[in-house]
């Protein structure tokens, strides 16, 4: 699956093709007209939440909208049936053990019960150093966007710009220890100052995990 145009270009396409101004764009979606026109100009992205809601509203597939090459066809009746707020994004995969790189492509969309979906979204786990805290390969886990964390919850962690790894947080004393739920791995120490500089950060909490059987 590739990208093969933008956000901004098949919007413009699905107003030309029904002769939709802003203002009337505007009031079929309950958004701005504004708004609107700068996510056609591509000055703006929408969160991925309200690309879904967007999607459904218009009734053509979330990743077709965001420019992917899929068929336009709207997504199956049980997905619409999740609602527009219970639909985020499958980003990438993300390694449960040594850590790797994690590029945030969208692969699907899965339905989740979250108060805030905008702000939510799913990694797929590969690996094995968090069995103890029940998170196996294969699993998505359901995160919160958030660069903080409180100590014992476990975290999506980009480590020196490109490495990226789901582990139990832990800070003390200048550092961050990111904990395996595993005997056979060693936690990962980080200074705190990589996350003031940069060279860390933590980019969501795990808030639910759903398993395929």
């Amino acid at each position: 699956m590739r990208q093969e145009s933008t956000f901004g270009a098949r919007l413009r396409g699905l107003m030309k093709e029904h002769g939709w101004s802003y203002e009337q764009l505007g009031a079929r979606l309950g958004m701005n007209p504004q708004t609107l026109n700068r996510y056609v100009l591509g000055q703006r992205e929408p969160k991925a939440g309200a690309a879904v809601a967007m999607a459904l509203a218009l009734k053509v597939d979330p990743m077709w909208l965001q420019g992917f090459d899929v068929p336009r066809r709207p997504l199956p009746r049980e997905a619409m049936a999740a609602g527009r707020e219970r639909l985020v994004p499958i980003l990438g995969e993300i390694r449960a053990g040594l850590p790797a790189l994690a590029v945030e492509q969208i692969e699907g969309y899965a339905a989740a019960d979250a108060a805030e979906a905008e702000d939510c979204f799913y990694l797929r786990v590969r690996g094995d150093s968090m069995v103890n805290a029940g998170i196996r390969s294969g699993d998505l886990v359901l995160l919160r966007r958030q660069e903080t964390a409180e100590n014992g919850q476990i975290v999506a962690c980009l480590v020196d710009g490109e490495e990226a790894t789901l582990k139990r947080f832990r800070a003390q004393k200048g550092m961050v220890i990111l904990q395996p739920e595993n005997p056979n791995y060693e936690p990962k120490i980080v200074p705190m100052e990589d996350f003031q500089t940069g060279a860390a950060r933590i980019v969501g909490v795990a808030v639910r995990l759903v398993r395929e059987l």
